[in-house]
């Protein structure tokens, strides 16, 4: 049954994720998938990196290194 939370993500289009810093895990919604045309999303951050465009890497790179530093 879907939860309330479900309900209300699936009229939105939204899709909840969660990145584990110690593993490199990536956690993600089941919308996901349909809200990028995907079968199945990456579930690591090197997985996730692979679908940025190149010319945007630099600047990734340099936010996710800010944010992780605090």
């Amino acid at each position: 049954a879907a939860t309330e939370l479900d309900l209300a993500m699936d009229a939105a289009h939204i899709a909840l994720w969660r990145f584990d810093p110690v593993t490199g895990q990536v956690l993600h919604h089941r919308r996901w998938e349909g809200l990028l045309g995907y079968d199945r999303m990456p579930d690591s951050l090197e997985g996730w990196a692979a679908l940025v465009h190149p010319d945007d890497h630099p600047g990734r790179d340099r936010e996710l290194a800010r944010h992780l530093a605090g």
